[in-house]
């Protein structure tokens, strides 16, 4: 049994599906399994996948309803001890980074590090994770899963995704794997990923689908005051300026009039 499963899931994305597999292919850690789940893609993906056979271990390439539907392909035709969700687009953060997770021999069920944003703006920028993940940091964001080893075991005890959340499955996966389930969970203070916002979760045009299906995950666990209580804690937290862009992000025109002034005071601030 290999102690990894890296699992790729791709659909017509054939340079970012390239970038993933170099980036997995070039690690000096050698005991995982690489397996790669493509959507029945016809950019020359699954050529481009066929022709990888000394990096990839096992592959399938066929229609799929969605997002989780592919990754629970992807853990159910895993054998290691822990997945690691690595989509297409996404890359790890150097070819050194598996060896140095393993050599901590990590037992947790959840095991996770930072991640580095790639915004195809802006050069890159690390974001660190809570350590440990309370039920308010969880409210606000989330565990990325692309820095996160999730156990087999709790795959399989968990049923993997569920599949009726288009967008949010992995963020239901984690809340109910730490806060019902109660599983165990290990940070390390590294960056494990390179992240692209480019996927279906970050794009602005999903926002309002992404936050309902936030809430009906939180609202399946928890009752509506939890979430509450949890929610003005979070603000409590957060820094003012923070807190006055939340304010005011629903409000047309004003909203940019205050991101433009928060950037002027955090200018002058510097300087």
């Amino acid at each position: 049994m290999p102690k990894l499963s890296v699992i790729t899931i791709c659909y017509n994305d054939l340079a970012g599906l390239k970038k993933t597999v170099a980036s997995v292919a070039a690690q000096d850690f050698r005991d995982f399994e690489y397996i790669v789940v493509d959507g029945g893609s016809t950019d020359g993906s699954a050529d481009f996948i066929r022709q990888q056979s000394s990096a990839i271990t096992r592959y399938v390439s066929e229609k799929d309803s969605g997002i989780y539907n592919a990754q629970n392909k992807g853990w159910r035709m895993s054998s290691g001890q822990y997945c690691l969700f690595l989509n297409s687009g996404d890359f790890l953060s150097d070819e050194k980074v598996l060896s140095a997770v393993f050599k901590t021999e990590p037992t947790a069920d959840l095991v996770y590090g930072d991640i580095l944003v790639d915004n195809g703006k802006d050069p890159l920028y690390c974001l660190g994770q809570p350590d440990p993940f309370s039920f308010e940091d969880m409210i606000y964001t989330t565990m990325f899963h692309p820095a996160t080893f999730i156990r087999r075991s709790l795959l399989e005890k968990q049923n993997g995704y569920d599949e009726s959340f288009r967008i949010v499955a992995d963020y239901d996966f984690f809340l109910r794997a730490l806060f019902v389930t109660k599983c165990t969970s290990q940070y390390l203070a590294m960056p494990i990923a390179v992240f692209n916002t480019a996927g279906v979760g970050s794009d602005p045009a999903n926002k309002v689908v992404h936050d309902a299906e936030r809430r009906a995950s939180q609202l399946k666990y928890f009752p509506a005051e939890k979430i509450a209580e949890a929610m003005q804690a979070v603000q409590k937290r957060k820094p003012r300026s923070v807190r006055i862009q939340d304010a005011v992000s629903g409000i047309p025109g004003l909203r940019e009039l205050t991101n433009f002034g928060l950037e002027m005071y955090n200018r002058l601030r510097r300087n």
